[in-house]
Parts: structure tokens; sequence; C-alpha cells
């Protein structure tokens, strides 16, 4: 028979069962007390020991579709049960049978024997049967981390391929492309091919990074720090201004900006500001970055002038992806994860013809940064 079937029925019947037995019992201490069969001793001590087990049975049944156990173990509950009344009730009515001549006498002695072996058989089924989903759990869990473990070495393998062999090599083709972009003549069709070859090895290089970036951000390691965000926003406006001269960059600061990250937080706010001009297609285009206190969170608006997000993008925007249609990459992604990584949260607060609002809070630091965790700005991230 199929574990759900046992699921449906299993509990009904056990809690029946009790309910059933403790009927027989309290109409036998009715006759008792108010017919010829007088209250004896040996009747109140078999009352009085039977009763938990009607308890256990009414109890558990009623709540043994209702618990966390796992109806794979209601077969092997079932068995123990049926085995416990078995043994106790088929004993006792021998006894009964042979031993007890009065029918009061017979109905207690059975009724005592079938309690006792059906609520001993569903408590040594019920325990066992929990022991086994507790050893499952715990062999799941040490399956999951072992999984976990594999996981992150290869994560790590792929990173350092990323670094070392495959970002290596487009920097060489890179370098390769310059020199001959600087031989060859101006406006010739040579010079257009290798602008070509340039632009998208400058592009492979922005994706390895971005992937990087994520490798770093999945393999949970986490050592945060006191960070001055102002410090980092600023110089990150003045690099979005060296890059793009004709941008009309704000920034408004608060006067606490210090918050609990690492040097990833730089490429959080890297990528929103970049993400902000690269795909902004007015003029001139204009980007404003609030940072405000909000409770115990820096709360960090980052608006545009762009066109906004299509929908399409909106709503995928946050789930990594090889389709990178309208070269929005991996850089709201990175934010993303980033912002969780320190207990924080990125969203969408506007985003429509008129432009675009990316808002991410960040817990703030109970301590200031000190001039040691201040530096992180300045840390590489490229090492």
């Amino acid at each position: 028979m199929a574990p759900t079937v046992y699921g449906r029925w299993l509990g009904p019947v056990l809690a029946g069962s009790g309910g059933l037995l403790t009927a027989v019992a309290a109409a036998e201490t009715w006759v008792r007390v108010v017919g010829p069969y007088p209250v004896t001793v040996p009747f109140v001590a078999g009352l009085v020991t039977c009763l938990p087990f009607a308890v256990l049975l009414v109890g558990g049944g009623y709540r043994l579709g209702r618990g966390d156990l796992s109806v794979e173990r209601y077969p092997r509950i079932a068995g123990w049960t049926a085995a416990g009344a078995a043994f106790f009730g088929g004993f006792f009515l021998l006894v009964a049978w042979f031993f007890f001549e009065e029918l009061w006498n017979v109905v207690g002695v059975v009724r005592w024997g079938a309690l006792v072996g059906v609520g001993g058989g569903f408590l040594i089924g019920l325990t066992n049967a929990r022991s086994i989903d507790r050893a499952v759990t715990a062999e799941r869990a040490e399956v999951r981390a072992e999984e976990a473990e594999e996981r992150r070495e290869l994560l790590e393998y792929l990173n350092a391929l990323l670094r070392h062999e495959v970002l290596n090599s487009v920097t060489a083709i890179d370098g390769h492309a310059s020199i001959l972009e600087s031989a060859v003549d101006n406006g010739s069709d040579l010079q257009d091919r290798v602008g070509v070859i340039r632009r998208q090895t400058n592009g492979l290089t922005r994706v390895i990074e971005d992937v990087r970036f994520l490798l770093d951000v999945t393999d949970g390691k986490r050592d945060l720090e006191p960070v001055d965000l102002g410090y980092i926003l600023r110089d990150e406006v003045e690099r979005l201004r060296d890059r793009h001269a004709a941008a009309e960059v704000d920034l408004d600061l608060s006067d606490e900006t210090t918050v609990r990250a690492d040097d990833l937080v730089r490429r959080l706010f890297a990528n929103l500001l970049e993400n902000a001009v690269e795909h902004n297609d007015s003029e001139p285009p204009r980007v404003s970055v609030t940072a405000r206190c909000d409770g115990d969170s820096l709360t960090v608006d980052v608006a545009d002038n762009g066109p906004g997000l299509p929908e399409d993008v909106r709503e995928n925007v946050l789930r990594p992806s090889v389709d990178l249609r309208a070269d929005h990459g991996l850089g709201l992604v990175i934010v993303d994860r980033l912002a969780k990584r320190y207990g924080g949260r990125m969203e969408i607060a506007e985003t429509g013809p008129d432009g675009t609002v990316i808002t991410v809070a960040l817990p703030r630091s109970e301590k200031q940064a000190t001039t040691e965790s201040t530096a992180i700005g300045e840390r590489s991230l490229t090492d």
C-alpha cells in the first residue's frame, strides 16, 4: 500500500481506536459504579495504567498528519502498531479466556491488553520513524555540505581560470591590437577592423570581470567591517566624470555614511553608475546620486534621465542569464547580489520614459570607519 494511502487513514484509525477503547473503559466504570460489579483495586489500577495509552492514541493519531514526520514512515508506524495489538491483545485475550469467567472481567482484561498493545506499538513505531527521519535529515545535510564544498572548489577553479588564463589572453589580444592600431593609417579599413577587435576585447574583459565578481559574491565568504561609503561614492563619481565627460553627475551625501561592507562594495556602485550613463541616450545624460540615513540603513538613490528599462528586461534584470540583450549584462545582478551580501537590498524604485531610479539600502555601521577601513576604497579589485 502506498505511503500516501497510509497518510490518509492511519491517523484517523489510530485516533478512532483510542477513542473507542476509551469509551469501553468509561462504560466499564459506569457499570461497576451503578451495577452489580464491584470497583476493585485491580480494576482501578488497570484503568489508570491504560489511560495514558488512550491519550497517546487519540492525540498522536490526530497530530500524525499535521506534524513534520515524513509520510514514508507511516507504513512502519502501522506495522509496529499492528504487531503490538496482535501480541498484547492476543496474549491477554488468552489470559481472559482461561483465567476469568465473569464477562466484565474478560472485557476489562482484553480492553487493557488492546490499549497497551496498540498504544505501545504506536509509540515504538513513532519513535523509530522519528529516529529514521533524523538520520535521513542528517545524511542529506552531510550530502548537501559535500556538494557545497565541491561547488566552492569549482567556483575557486573557475575564478582562477578566468583570472589567470582567459583574462590574460584577452589582455594580450588587446595589447597587440593597440600596437597594430597605431601602426596602420588613420581612416583605413584595417584600422576600423582593429577598432572592432579592441571594442570586443574590452567588452569581453568587462564580462569576465563581472563573472569573477559574481563568483566572489557566491563563495559565501564574509569579512565585513566599517566602510566610509561617502569616500567611495565621491571617488566613483569622479571616475564616472573622467570616463564620460559629457555626463552631468550630481552627488548629495548625508553626514553619516559608514556602512558594514568589504572591498566589493566599490564594484556595487561602479556598476550602478556605469549603467546609469552607458544605457542613457539623452543629451546630456544626467545622473543624480543621493545618500540619506534611513533608520538603521543608509539608502542610496541613483537616478538617471534615460529611456527606462524595457518591460521584458525589468522582469528578469536580477536573474543571471546568458542572454545579454539590451546590453544590461550582469551589472544589476552584481548590485543585487552584493546588497544581499551586506544584509541590504536593491530595488528598482522607478523606471519609465523619464528615467530610472535604483535604490540600494545598506545596514549602517555602529562604528565610524577608521583610516585603515576607509582605505578599502583604494584597494585594487583586480588582484
